[in-house]
């Protein structure tokens, strides 16, 4: 049976409705639902690259702990600091990741980027993933 349907975007937490598609079947949209839940991160990070691309005209770099067992998103350069910076898609803010950069190369600032507020706990930064452009103000800030 095909039926009419709106095209769902899902990014970030929040779905978009866009032009209408016909669906096969109700599996159909299920399949699709789960390939956008399994590539939410991914997606999530592709939007911040492009950010400080667009935003600091930088090269991307990431890092990886020598074991494998740790990576951060993206190191960004400003003002010749390194600002660390993990991306999240959720409102998760667990990143033992950061901790584990942290505890190598004690940086001044850990930044995450994720759903939630604007957040200062210690060292490390909440930034919401739409003021990523906002990232040099607070890798400037001491303390």
């Amino acid at each position: 049976m095909v039926s009419e349907s709106f095209r769902f975007t899902h990014f970030a937490g929040s779905f978009v409705c866009h032009e209408k598609m016909p669906l096969e079947d109700e599996d159909e949209l299920k399949r699709w639902y789960k390939a956008l839940n399994e590539y939410e991160g991914a997606f999530v990070e592709n939007y911040v690259a492009q950010q400080l691309v667009a935003h600091f005209q930088q090269d991307l770099y990431y890092w990886r702990s020598k074991g494998g067992k740790a990576e951060l998103d993206f190191l960004c350069e400003f003002e010749d600091r390194i600002c660390p910076l993990e991306v999240k898609a959720g409102i998760n803010p667990k990143s033992k990741s950061l901790k584990s950069y942290n505890l190598q190369f004690q940086p001044a600032r850990l930044m995450r980027t994720n759903l939630l507020n604007f957040k200062k706990d210690g060292k490390i930064c909440n930034l919401p993933l739409y003021a990523v452009s906002l990232l040099p103000l607070f890798v400037s800030e001491t303390g």
